[in-house]
C-alpha cells in the first residue's frame, strides 16, 4: 500500500515543501510569542538564520527537479548572502544596557 511514497514525495520535493511550511508556522509563532512577551530570540537574525536554511532546501529542491545549474546557484547565493547577515548580526549584538 505505501510502496514508493517516500520515493515519491522526496523525489519531487512535495516532502520539502512541508519541511518549509513548518519553518513558516516557527517564525510565525516565535514572531508571536516575541511581541507579546518580549522574550525570545532577536526576530532579524532569527529570520536571517531561517532563510538562510530555506534558501538551501529551495536549492536541493531545485535539484531534486533537474533544474538548471544557475537556479541551484541562485538559491545557494542567497543562503550564502542570508548567512553572512546573520552572522554579521549575532557577532555584533550586545546585549541591551540594563537599567538603573
Amino acid at each position: 500500500m505505501f510502496e514508493g511514497v517516500l520515493e515519491r514525495v522526496w523525489s519531487d520535493g512535495r516532502l520539502l515543501d512541508v519541511v518549509l511550511l513548518f519553518v513558516l508556522l516557527e517564525v510565525l509563532l516565535v514572531a508571536f510569542v516575541r511581541r507579546r512577551s518580549g522574550r525570545g530570540p532577536a526576530l532579524i537574525p532569527f529570520v536571517f538564520n531561517l532563510l538562510s536554511g530555506v534558501f538551501l532546501m529551495m536549492a536541493l529542491r531545485e535539484a531534486l527537479g533537474s533544474s538548471s545549474i544557475e537556479m541551484i546557484l541562485a538559491w545557494l547565493g542567497a543562503s550564502l548572502v542570508c548567512h553572512l547577515v546573520d552572522l554579521y548580526a549575532r557577532w555584533n549584538w550586545r546585549p541591551p544596557e540594563a537599567e538603573v
